[in-house]
């Protein structure tokens, strides 16, 4: 072995070295017997969008608290006896359905895999609560008690009537004696958690479906707190297998019961389900292709076991990179990463064709001198292409091009180490017969081409492009670009409409100096709330003041109840009394709500099991200040919110979905002068190398592809987003390479073509299966890939242009 060949061996020794350490660090943190860590949450995917710092640590609060728990709703039709018993505003108290549903919540708490499963209502500290109130009975006063004793408009005698005459209602009514006129218990009805279309029934949360032929089915809800993160694989296969070893059971003992799921878990077990559908279908059926046509082209099995293990080589340091930076690897990493395996075996098919081209006179010595520029050129070329993914504000696109990045970087490596040691012997099977006369054909074309025609040719094709650049249709939500079952999301759906809490992604984010100015903030967006939901424009909404009204509310609410009871205390007195209550009763009611009460603070309700179901609206302190969440319920026209929200103090929309479509569309925008630096950088790379003439030339072939890519995209009606641009970088970076195949291999040797075909070949082959993807925002990425390097292969013969070429090439 000669000298250079050596010295190449050692340093391509010592790179897999650094790459082996890092595989050995890698290993020392991640049990891969559970297969990759694979990250399928959405949100990891997604830019951080809003400026401020506690609003994303809001979005992450909602996610995690949402995002590990399932529900579950078991559902069986109401017996006629049942529904006459329960009268029509009860559900039914259905013994079978009950009890199968607790067995059901039973058996999935004995797998041991959950960390809490929750069917049996919470027993609430009715006493616990009433004190609590007792304590602050003065000053807590429902929206519409105080709005009456501001207008003195408050009949005492009928709500003393309606106290006596009403029947104890959830259990949750303060004893006639602390409240004969009804104030705590609406104070503490306006205060509880809304339910929904909820009831409690036998211990358990209820609801009844009125089905289409007249009949109806009683649901029960199960909720079920996971260990870990949703996302976790690990979480998820034991996840599925305890609720679908639970669901067997329960349909045995209750035949024709059905379940209804809802849960990120579902969605994520989907998607990484897919996903590696996916990856083995794209790796299978491109590597199987890739290899049949270089086995038909080089007839012999050597080079493509070399050139499978560089671009194995390429795969797995490109691996290694991403779970030392990131911990984990995307789900369209993965999928994109099977995709790279066409363009990742162009460096080995030059190298094959250069040997091929040299025939007997082969040295591996000076062969990898004749093609290093080539490879080097085309590199670079894609690298900066791949860089403008690097820059893009999305941790999802920034981690495919590292992928990429590493993975060009490691397979060009290894094709110029380690390949030349091992086929340093020529190569003495004759290119075939049909590249030698497509390659003689090919100088007769050029020469037939002159400025006059070029011209005509590209007027001619934009005519046929510019329709379909006016029908392109941009679209940045950021919902179409995600996949999600069909299936899983008719589930989701009807779980909300049988519990009728229908919660926003968007939700107000308050803040302030003090816990204090966060009630009083968000007591001011509470009075914008209730115009939109008396207009019937929301549903609803949770806000911690209106469960914790700020001191100087309460203070004034305590104010305004004295100043009325004292004004009307003998009239008071007297309305009681013609009730029936007692002297002492009167006197001790009197006393207690003219007396000081302190005011009920935020540290108080946390401790009040009152709290328990919403205590996650309450963020805390948060650097400086407080923070709290309001959460909303079906809203009807959130824009007309947001504008109507904007100039409160301390409150501010977070609409995440929202947030990211604005940048991406922002970003799609600004990406078109992205790939006119993209271009200035390439041409200034091939002008430095080329001259500038000739630079512009090869720059012509990947011009073109995009500017036909985009009408072919606007005529077949795919929606255009920041993905297809992001894909047009690479239509641009990866385009240029078969003119620089083309010109460095030498116009004058088949063996030139054969490798610009066969590169274009493999690399159309896995971007043309990225673009069957599952995933809107990869199917259309591929696609665009699919066309645009199509046409850069086409037009690549033309950046031969202006080079005297003769009417035929022999082999």
């Amino acid at each position: 072995m000669h000298k250079s060949l050596k010295q190449r061996l050692w340093l391509w020794l010592l790179f897999a070295a650094l790459v082996l350490a890092g595989a050995l660090r890698v290993c020392s943190v991640h049990d891969f017997r559970q297969g990759l860590p694979i990250e399928t949450n959405l949100l990891d995917l997604l830019p951080k969008t809003e400026r401020n710092a506690v609003a994303e640590t809001a979005v992450q609060h909602l996610s995690q608290l949402i995002g590990n728990r399932v529900f579950v709703l078991i559902g069986a039709p109401v017996p006629q006896s049942s529904r006459v018993q329960s009268g029509r505003d009860q559900p039914p108290d259905d013994a079978r359905l009950l009890a199968a549903a607790r067995d059901y919540a039973r058996q999935l708490q004995q797998a041991g895999v959950f960390q809490r499963v929750d069917i049996e209502v919470p027993a609430f500290d009715i006493q616990k609560i009433q004190q609590d109130y007792l304590a602050h009975r003065s000053s807590l006063l429902a929206h519409a008690d105080a709005q009456a004793l501001r207008q003195d408009q408050l009949d005492w005698q009928t709500q003393l009537q309606q106290k006596l005459m009403s029947p104890l209602s959830f259990g949750m009514t303060v004893p006639l004696a602390q409240d004969p006129f009804g104030l705590g218990d609406r104070w503490l009805a306006q205060s509880m958690l809304n339910p929904g279309k909820l009831v409690i029934n036998d211990g358990v949360l209820t609801t009844q479906e009125a089905m289409a032929d007249g009949n109806s089915r009683s649901w029960v809800l199960v909720s079920i707190l996971l260990k870990g993160s949703s996302y976790d694989a690990t979480i998820q296969e034991q996840t599925l297998a305890a609720l679908q070893q639970a669901e067997h059971a329960l349909q045995q003992q209750l035949p024709g019961a059905e379940l209804l799921k809802a849960g990120a878990v579902f969605y994520a077990s989907d998607a990484q389900a897919s996903t590696r559908a996916e990856v083995d279908m794209i790796g299978v059926v491109s590597l199987t292709g890739i290899l049949l046509l270089m086995l038909v082209v080089y007839r012999t099995v050597r080079p493509l076991l070399l050139g499978l293990a560089s671009v194995a080589w390429g795969i797995l340091t490109a691996l290694v990179v991403i779970l030392l930076v990131y911990g984990k690897i995307h789900l369209i990493t993965l999928v994109f990463g099977a995709s790279l395996i066409g363009e990742a075996f162009d460096y080995s098919i030059q190298f094959f064709s250069a040997r091929m081209a040299a025939g007997a006179q082969w040295q591996a010595r000076s062969g990898v001198r004749k093609i290093s520029s080539a490879l080097t050129m085309a590199l670079l070329t894609s690298l900066l292409g791949y860089a403008a993914l690097a820059g893009a504000p999305f941790p999802a696109l920034s981690q495919i091009a590292m992928f990429a990045m590493v993975g060009l970087v490691a397979t060009w490596a290894s094709v110029l180490l380690l390949l030349p040691v091992f086929l340093s012997r020529p190569h003495n099977i004759a290119t075939p017969a049909y590249f030698v006369q497509l390659q003689q054909a090919l100088p007769r074309l050029l020469n037939r081409l002159n400025a006059k025609k070029m011209l005509g040719a590209l007027l001619v094709l934009a005519v046929l492009m510019i329709p379909g650049w006016r029908m392109i249709q941009a679209n940045d939500d950021i919902r179409i670009l995600v996949h999600r079952s069909q299936d899983l999301q008719q589930q989701e759906q009807k779980v909300r409409q049988l519990v009728g809490l229908e919660t926003e992604t968007a939700f107000f984010l308050v803040q302030g100096d003090t816990p204090e100015q966060v009630l009083q903030h968000a007591e001011q967006l509470q009075t914008v709330l209730d115009q939109f939901v008396s207009q019937r424009q929301l549903s609803g909404y949770q806000s911690i003041a209106s469960m914790v009204p700020s001191s100087r509310s309460q203070l004034e609410h305590q104010q305004l109840l004295q100043s009325r009871v004292k004004a009307q205390q003998q009239q008071l007195a007297h309305i009681m009394s013609e009730a029936g209550l007692r002297d002492e009763v009167i006197s001790d009611w009197l006393q207690a709500v003219t007396a000081p009460a302190p005011p009920l603070t935020v540290a108080d309700w946390l401790q009040s099991p009152a709290s328990l179901p919403v205590q996650h609206l309450w963020l805390g302190q948060q650097g400086q200040g407080y923070a709290a969440i309001v959460q909303l319920q079906r809203s009807q026209d959130m824009p007309a919110l947001q504008l109507a929200t904007r100039d409160l103090a301390g409150v501010v929309l977070v609409d995440k979905p929202a947030s990211v479509s604005q940048l991406l569309a922002q970003y799609r925008q600004w990406s078109a002068f992205w790939l006119l630096g993209a271009f200035a950088l390439i041409l200034l790379l091939l002008g430095i190398r080329y001259r500038w003439r000739r630079a512009l030339l090869m720059l012509l072939p990947p011009l073109l592809a995009i500017f036909v890519t985009i009408g072919v995209l606007g005529y077949l009606g795919i929606i255009f987003t920041l993905f297809n641009m992001m894909a047009l970088m690479l239509v641009l970076g990866v385009g240029v390479n078969y003119a620089i195949f083309l010109y460095e291999g030498g116009w004058s040797q088949p063996s030139a073509l054969v490798g610009v075909l066969l590169s274009a070949a493999t690399t159309l082959l896995s971007f043309g299966l990225l673009s069957l993807s599952h995933m809107p925002a990869l199917s259309g990425f591929g696609a665009t890939l699919l066309i645009g390097i199509g046409v850069s292969v086409i037009c690549a013969p033309l950046s031969l242009l202006g080079t005297r070429l003769p009417e035929a090439a022999h082999a």
